[in-house]
């Protein structure tokens, strides 16, 4: 009965410590990652895409990423699952929004924050895999 209890309360302590996780990387921890790799860059608000809490684009030189910001994990994933596949859309119900992008869209997601970066630097792109894992969406 007693290792029944433990084992009960190592999941359900282990259960929170993964939504605490999940829930706390956004902006700040992304900004820091980025900056713990050498980028020099600036926060400006941005006109949302999606719909999130907030919308940001982080300049690095002329180099554009979108950060979206969500109340957590769950909210976050839920809108992730509206962009498709290769990028190109985000729909929601019977509404699509197609969108026509410069250059090769890539979409990341982690924590509370979905990232879309748009273009073929073999860096960037090795540092965002290297933060946030593979891409959901994009090519």
């Amino acid at each position: 009965m007693c290792l029944l209890v433990i084992i009960s309360l190592v999941g359900v302590i282990g259960c929170n410590s993964i939504d605490k996780v999940e829930n706390e990387f956004g902006l700040d921890t992304f900004k820091e990652e980025m900056k713990s790799r050498g980028y020099d860059f600036e926060i400006e608000d941005i006109e949302p895409y999606f719909s999130s809490n907030e919308s940001k684009t982080m300049k690095i030189g002329e180099t554009l990423i979108g950060v979206y910001s969500y109340k957590n994990n769950k909210e976050m994933e839920k809108n992730a699952e509206h962009i498709s596949p290769d990028g190109s859309s985000f729909y929601k119900g019977k509404k699509s929004m197609e969108i026509e992008w410069i250059s090769k869209p890539h979409f990341y997601k982690k924590g509370s924050i979905i990232v879309n970066y748009v273009g073929e630097d073999e860096k960037i792109l090795d540092d965002l895999k290297d933060i946030f894992g593979t891409q959901f969406a994009g090519i």
